[in-house]
């Protein structure tokens, strides 16, 4: 006879002989396994032709074809545990059933293995087959808080903070929000962008992205922490990867020069996180609630992950990703609204606090919401103060103090075009 996994099978009842046979399908099972990761260490080069003979090989080829061999023996374990469950159902008909779900499910899994890795060598074929090892020096990247301000933006991917698009589709609300967070990831200070998908009132997603802007202007994808929700309750973090952890690597998320026919990976955590994107065009149309374009850059997404599941998105210079649609059903995501939130203008500190009549004096000043625009003064009369704008946190003032300057506690005032804030007694004038 043939069980439901397609295994033969004699009839006796189970037992110790039949318990002796699962083991030994394991042990032949984890023999071959073991067969297969000695040949790969095998074939790996050693010494100072290792880098030399990793190039000349197919990479990319071979690690697809390692994530298909990994993903057969996931559905296998899968499958196994699966049927030992089912053995310990004492109806005979649930037993059965349960036998013939485990074998769909066995069949089903094999063959998105067999379907993914069709997918990583198309991919491959696209990319090359040299290993994926974006080489990434923190020196590099721009302070992603100047975005906006004393860093140019990436037209297509603008990460400015402050800045929130709403989007609506598919009965869902995506709040997409440009924070003032921070985080390091391997050496890179990083922009963090909260993503939320609400659906019928309830938050079904609610993720944290990591991204930061080279100097070139690309815009490079660090990674994610994706908190998925049932019921209100928290199911499962999928979906989750950082780069430098567990070999994620970033991927580019957008070009600053894109070209029609560019490929490129988003984002490289095997088995977790594997977009990749094409360029189909540079001057598209399109009209959604909040922005309309004929020049629109398009993007066909996708991932080996997933194999058939393929976006088409829009972005719009200066303003960013507007649409997203789904080739297949026509299922479309519109971007419905732009809020822009200022930082809330604060003076924090100042160093000196103090200067002499006659003297010039040379301030340091921190606080939050500083601008190019600001403005540094004093109250009061007999100085004159000028302004160097540093960064959203910090600006230099030199203070022009005359002789005659009366010799008194003066407010510090920043201004910016709309608003201003005060630190009272600030700064003191001496003879």
């Amino acid at each position: 006879m043939m069980n439901a996994l397609g295994n033969s099978k004699d009839t006796k009842p189970r037992g110790h002989s039949s318990r002796a046979v699962w083991f030994l399908i394991r042990l032949i099972r984890l023999t071959v396994f073991g067969a297969v990761m000695c040949f790969a260490g095998a074939t790996l080069p050693a010494g100072d032709a290792a880098g030399k003979a990793q190039t000349q090989e197919s990479i990319c080829t071979k690690t697809a074809e390692a994530a298909q061999r990994a993903c057969r023996f996931e559905a296998e374990d899968e499958a196994l545990i699966a049927l030992a469950r089912c053995y310990n159902l004492t109806d005979s008909a649930a037993r059965a059933k349960c036998e013939q779900d485990a074998a769909a499910a066995r069949r089903e899994h094999l063959d998105l293995c067999d379907e993914q890795f069709g997918e990583r060598a198309d991919l491959c074929e696209e990319l090359g087959e040299a290993a994926y090892d974006p080489q990434i020096d923190p020196a590099g990247f721009v302070n992603p808080l100047e975005i906006g301000k004393t860093v140019t933006p990436n037209p297509w991917y603008p990460l400015v903070p402050g800045t929130t698009r709403i989007y609506k589709g598919n009965g869902a609300t995506v709040t997409f929000s440009i924070t003032r967070e921070t985080r390091e990831i391997l050496g890179v200070t990083c922009i963090t962008v909260r993503d939320v998908v609400e659906k019928g009132g309830e938050t079904i997603e609610d993720t944290k992205d990591w991204f930061a802007q080279d100097l070139s202007g690309n815009v490079w994808y660090f990674g994610e922490i994706a908190q998925n929700f049932e019921d209100g309750e928290l199911a499962n973090i999928d979906g989750s990867w950082t780069a430098g952890v567990d070999g994620a690597k970033p991927g580019i998320i957008m070009k600053a020069a894109p070209r029609v026919g560019d490929f490129y990976r988003q984002e490289f955590s095997l088995g977790v996180a594997e977009d990749a994107a094409e360029v189909l065009n540079l001057r598209g149309p399109a009209s959604v609630p909040a922005a309309s374009c004929n020049d629109c850059l398009i993007t066909e997404d996708f991932t080996p992950i997933e194999p058939g599941a393929v976006t088409h998105k829009y972005y719009k210079p200066g303003v960013g990703p507007i649409l997203e649609v789904k080739p297949d059903t026509g299922a479309r995501v519109e971007l419905v609204e732009i809020k822009t939130v200022p930082a809330a203008l604060t003076i924090a500190d100042l160093f000196p606090n103090f200067g002499e009549q006659g003297e010039r004096v040379n301030l340091t000043i921190s606080g939050s919401g500083f601008t190019p625009q600001s403005r540094v003064s004093l109250s009061g009369s007999g100085v004159r103060v000028f302004t160097q704008y540093v960064s959203g946190a910090r600006l230099n003032a030199s203070v022009l103090i005359a002789e005659n300057a009366f010799t008194t506690s003066r407010d510090l005032i920043v201004s910016n075009p709309d608003g201003s804030a005060t630190k009272a007694n600030a700064f003191s004038i001496r003879q």
